[in-house]
């Protein structure tokens, strides 16, 4: 039988490359101001310090930080922490007007990059670049600002200043996770793939980086070192165990390696956690068949077309199952349709 996953089931290797805002870095703050001389400040920061030692995190702590400000609407401070809340909450544009809020009432470097970072994640990179600047301009070491400049940078369109800015903050910082994350990914985008493997393993080296670990276990599938690609893609699956894009990426080594029991276990242990992702059924269809189990291949290709009834792919695979099978009015059906897409 023609091996069907060497047909069907080859995948884009290379990902969803995906570069980091600084928000990480971003911590909460106690009062630092001249407010507190006011007793409505002093309870209110007593409410901030409450809520910065409890970091309980959610509408609880927002709701803790909108006590603060209304007993004191002048704390630089509260605004900004509330601003990090409501980023954990995914309330950006929220979150922007607060960290605005506090920049308004004192011009502070964490404020402005907290904003920086909120305005790269709205898509407003010019913003996002102009506070980026201001810090540096200010603070031309701060490895933040850096970071973030790079990303603006490469956002549009801007490869090699990108590159320049992070390799700045690589002199300043050299082995910081997340610049060196971020190098990478700019690397592998140009095709400078020694240089991107070198910039993940520092990352993954300073900060067990998940990200790093998958984009690298990626990486190494694509230029087929195949054992690397495994070391690194079972590093992500450990720390992050329900992430079904990493299961689906092992899949394919296994299916590389033509470890096919391997394989089907990633593909299940992936429905498990996304069922309703037409991908994973075509595949899993597609190492069942070349397991020869082409009953339950087809069970699994049938549910991949139903997801997805204009899938090609599925319906190809399907047709070679039902052949094996010896449906051969269904298999002629199931392969018009998919040349017919």
């Amino acid at each position: 039988m023609t091996n069907v996953a060497e047909k069907f089931a080859r995948k884009r290797l290379t990902g969803n490359l995906r570069m980091f805002v600084w928000l990480v870095s971003l911590q909460l703050v106690s009062l630092v101001g001249s407010v507190v001389a006011d007793d409505n400040c002093v309870e209110a920061n007593e409410l901030v310090q409450r809520a910065v030692q409890s970091a309980e995190g959610g509408r609880a702590e927002l709701e803790v930080y909108d006590q603060a400000l209304a007993k004191c609407p002048n704390m630089p401070e509260a605004h900004y922490n509330r601003g990090i809340v409501l980023l954990k909450l995914e309330q950006v544009a929220a979150a922007g007007e607060a960290f605005s809020s506090a920049l308004s009432l004192r011009d502070d470097i964490q404020f402005r990059i907290a904003l920086g970072n909120v305005r790269y994640r709205e898509g407003r990179f010019a913003e996002a670049e102009s506070e980026y600047r201001k810090v540096l301009k200010a603070s031309q070491r701060n490895v933040e600002a850096l970071n973030g400049l790079g990303l603006v940078l490469a956002r549009t369109e801007q490869r090699d200043e990108a590159i320049g800015a992070l390799e700045r903050a690589q002199r300043i910082s050299p082995l910081h996770p997340v610049t060196a994350y971020n190098l990478a990914v700019l690397y592998q985008g140009k095709g400078d793939n020694q240089e991107a493997i070198r910039q993940y393993k520092i990352a993954i080296e300073q900060g067990s980086h998940f990200e790093a670990n998958l984009q690298l276990g990626m990486l190494m599938l694509h230029l087929a070192r195949l054992d690397e690609s495994e070391q690194y893609l079972s590093n992500a699956a450990t720390l992050r165990s329900d992430d079904a894009n990493v299961l689906r990426t092992m899949a394919r080594l296994y299916d590389r390696m033509r470890d096919y029991d391997k394989a089907e276990q990633a593909l299940r242990r992936a429905l498990a956690i996304e069922e309703a992702d037409s991908e994973s059924w075509l595949n899993l269809g597609v190492v069942l068949i070349n397991k020869r189990q082409e009953g339950v291949a087809e069970q699994a290709l049938s549910k991949a077309i139903k997801l997805d009834p204009k899938n090609a792919q599925a319906l190809t695979a399907l047709g070679w199952a039902q052949i094996e099978l010896g449906k051969y009015a269904e298999a002629e059906d199931s392969l018009k349709q998919a040349l017919a897409l």
